[in-house]
């Protein structure tokens, strides 16, 4: 009860009680495989109140804030794999997991107006920004992030990811692995600065004028020496960065 503590429950299933009153208190434990451990949480503690948050010491530290000045930091909770807690449990029998937890941080986090998102280390994240003119960056995994309304910039960075920039002029870059960048007819004027020929993908399927890939070179133009514009209409196109027509090759694209 009260004070400030530090816990650390090594290996094995462990159990943490935390309830109203017991302060700011700090959980490392290690991600031991077939283990399952739990944060039990005292019946003034419910789901609507606690602010989901990054920790103020570490970034990758998952912050539970319950108000009140009542807190449990959860070291390298946002670290896929990491030392973690596995499930969050309130009196009103509402579990999370600690995947539960980073989805409701990014969607708590996406906004209608311009945020800075960050995902995960080695976890897949699923991220949707809203409308605002977003910067996003996926970190490690393989990615699915929608920057929905607005000018965006995604960097996916590693893994294999699905990056789809939506309406708005956006700029994109997958990182390394093999990603996919997805454009519709109504995208907006995006520009990949990034695209490995032979191993990412551009996913034309919303686009009704480019159905194959005699379709892309009979709309493509190469305005500058080695990038190409690739248009679905005069409004709306791609700009692919340090990639020449004569390098485009007919499996770079998904097709309707």
């Amino acid at each position: 009860m009260g004070g400030d503590d530090i816990v650390r429950g090594g290996s094995g299933s462990d159990t943490y009680l935390f309830g109203w009153g017991d302060g700011n208190d700090v959980i490392e434990d290690w991600a031991d495989s077939g283990s399952t451990d739990v944060l039990e949480l005292g019946d003034l503690i419910v789901p609507e109140s606690v602010y989901i948050d990054r920790g103020t010491e570490d970034f990758w530290d998952i912050f539970l804030d319950f108000g009140g000045g009542n807190s449990v930091t959860i070291k390298g909770g946002f670290i896929g794999g990491g030392t973690v807690i596995e499930e969050v449990r309130f009196d009103d029998s509402t579990m999370w997991t600690v995947d539960d937890i980073r989805q409701l941080y990014l969607d708590q986090i996406s906004t209608e107006g311009d945020d800075a998102i960050s995902g995960f280390i080695d976890v897949s994240d699923l991220i949707h920004a809203k409308a605002g003119n977003d910067t996003i960056y996926g970190y490690s995994g393989n990615d699915a992030i929608y920057g929905e309304e607005g000018d965006d910039i995604i960097f996916g960075n590693d893994g294999d990811d699905t990056i789809i920039g939506g309406q708005g002029n956006d700029y994109l870059v997958g990182g390394a692995g093999s990603d996919t960048f997805v454009f519709n007819a109504t995208d907006g004027q995006d520009w990949i600065d990034d695209l490995e020929v032979g191993i990412d993908k551009i996913d034309l399927r919303g686009v009704t004028n480019l159905t194959n890939f005699a379709d892309v070179l009979a709309n493509a133009s190469e305005w500058v020496s080695g990038t190409t514009w690739l248009y679905a209409d005069a409004n709306n196109y791609l700009r692919l960065e340090g990639v020449s027509i004569a390098n485009l090759q007919a499996g770079d694209f998904i097709f309707a």
